[in-house]
């Protein structure tokens, strides 16, 4: 696997230094302006790290059907937490980024106008039936108005994109007024992470290019014309992994 140094941080531009409170892992940095850690090197062809999806192929996916119903309710309890109406039939629209098969946006369809991005996978593989609905390549290629949506999620996706600032930044400009955007991402700060050090499983991840904690993601979002309003540090979904 081909991979680039990468010596400056992805969304400030400072120079990047090795955090003393995570010396376990070589392939860490932190930047010394935004503080935000990140691996410090990319690689070259994004295609080696997201496999294709074939759902002849995928011998656990009906042993996982069950869990992922629960963790899509789940997020479904989170978004009304976050102030998001949930109703069936409502007309409000909801792009989820990072989609992947279209698991999710097969499970809200009923209560929103959904459209996903994957921008990992450029091979549109995926469920046959949401293949229409999702958009294959980098959020900067996604054709739709301004103030378009009503609701973006990123459910365990932000911290794969290299460039998260002009992502966000553009999600900032298709939300409506008084729209929402709902981000999951694995923290770096968690007991979890704390316990397992260079064990943990988010670590062992190439595709992770970022390891958030609640500062920098708050100051990210803020960058991109945010204002945090909720923040919770535990799911069921990742419960067990940080």
């Amino acid at each position: 696997m081909e991979t680039d140094t990468v010596a400056s941080c992805r969304i400030c531009g400072a120079p990047l230094e090795r955090p003393s409170d995570f010396p376990y892992h070589s392939s860490l940095s932190r930047c010394s302006d935004c503080r935000t850690i990140q691996m410090n090197f990319s690689v070259k062809e994004q295609d080696e790290l997201y496999p294709t999806f074939n759902k002849k192929s995928s011998p656990l996916l009906s042993i996982l059907q069950f869990p992922l119903k629960v963790f899509n309710y789940e997020r479904l309890f989170f978004m009304r937490r976050g102030g998001i109406g949930i109703a069936k039939g409502s007309g409000k629209d909801l792009l989820d980024v990072g989609c992947g098969a279209g698991f999710f946006l097969r499970f809200i369809s009923p209560y929103f106008q959904t459209r996903g991005v994957e921008p990992f996978s450029f091979n549109q593989s995926g469920l046959p039936e949401m293949r229409k609905k999702i958009h294959y390549g980098p959020v900067a290629t996604l054709q739709r108005p301004d103030a378009s949506l009503d609701v973006i999620t990123f459910w365990q996706s932000l911290e794969h994109i290299e460039d998260p600032l002009p992502v966000l930044q553009k999600c900032r400009r298709l939300l409506k007024p008084d729209g929402r955007i709902l981000i999951s991402v694995p923290n770096i700060r968690s007991w979890q992470s704390r316990i397992f050090a260079d064990r943990w499983a988010h670590l062992t991840i190439l595709r992770h290019v970022f390891q958030f904690e609640r500062s920098t993601l708050h100051a990210l979002l803020r960058r991109a014309d945010f204002s945090p309003v909720l923040t919770a540090t535990f799911t069921f979904e990742y419960g067990l992994s940080g």
